[in-house]
C-alpha cells in the first residue's frame, strides 16, 4: 500500500508518526491534517512510499510526570485530549515505510 492511499483513509485530527526503515526516531510527528501543508513544499511526499507496517500506538501519561521523576510523554507540550483524574492517553497511528 502506498503512504498516499493509507493516508486517505485517516482522519484529519488523528495524530500520526512516519518512520522511514531503519529507524528508530519518527521524522514526521504531527496531526494528519498539517501534511498538506507540507505537501506544497514537495518533500518527501512526492515520493509516496510503500508503508510496510501500521500500528496503533497509545500512550499513557501521568499529570505529574516531572513531580513523580516518571519517563516524559513523547510530546509533553500537547494539550490533554482525554483525562482520567491524573492519566491522560493519547492515540498515535506509527506508520512505518519501506
Amino acid at each position: 500500500m502506498k503512504l498516499s492511499e493509507l493516508l486517505s483513509v485517516i482522519g484529519s485530527a488523528e495524530r500520526i508518526r512516519i518512520f522511514r526503515q531503519g529507524e528508530k526516531e519518527p521524522f514526521f510527528v504531527e496531526y494528519k491534517g498539517n501534511i498538506d501543508l507540507l505537501k506544497e513544499r514537495g518533500e518527501f511526499w512526492d515520493e509516496d512510499p510503500i508503508v510496510t507496517k501500521l500500528q496503533a500506538h497509545p500512550e499513557i501519561k501521568h499529570r505529574f510526570y516531572k513531580e513523580r521523576g516518571l519517563i516524559p510523554p513523547y510530546e509533553p507540550d500537547i494539550t490533554r485530549q482525554y483525562e482520567f483524574k491524573d492519566l491522560t492517553l493519547f492515540l498515535y497511528y506509527d506508520i512505518f515505510l519501506e
